[in-house]
């Protein structure tokens, strides 16, 4: 699993399905992000003054098979510089969580995990081994 390493504040190994899927279109592999690119997308991250809302942009994957839809989601597992692991509260439970949630259409992998773990948890990183 790759790391985000971040010189700021934190670390985390994504977390999520590593397809680009949508119901209607076909699974196709999501290449690795390049070094310009890790800066792009925590550029593009940052410059959001509000978080994402509303599960109408995200993605979802149908298993005719079992006739089911389901909500494609990515999340992290943020490793600060001192190894700690970044937890977050919940409002909707006791537990501590890792930061999570819907992968939207006009995303990728990496810039919706980074985005869960900046929205939630208030740290930025780059994806990287």
């Amino acid at each position: 699993v790759p790391v985000v390493v971040n010189d700021a504040a934190a670390s985390a190994a994504p977390v999520g399905i590593p397809l680009e899927t949508t119901p209607s279109a076909t699974s196709t592999a999501v290449p690795p992000p390049s070094q310009s690119s890790k800066f792009a997308i925590n550029a593009k991250v940052i410059q959001r003054t509000t978080s994402r809302q509303g599960r109408e942009k995200q993605r979802w994957e149908a298993i005719p098979k079992r006739g089911q839809l389901y909500r494609l989601t990515t999340g992290a597992v943020p490793i600060m510089k001192d190894g700690r692991i970044l937890l977050c509260s919940s409002s909707r439970k006791e537990e501590w969580i890792l930061p999570k949630g819907g992968w939207d259409n006009d995303e990728s992998l990496e810039e919706s995990a980074i985005r869960e773990v900046y929205e939630e948890g208030g740290v930025i990183g780059s994806l990287g081994p």
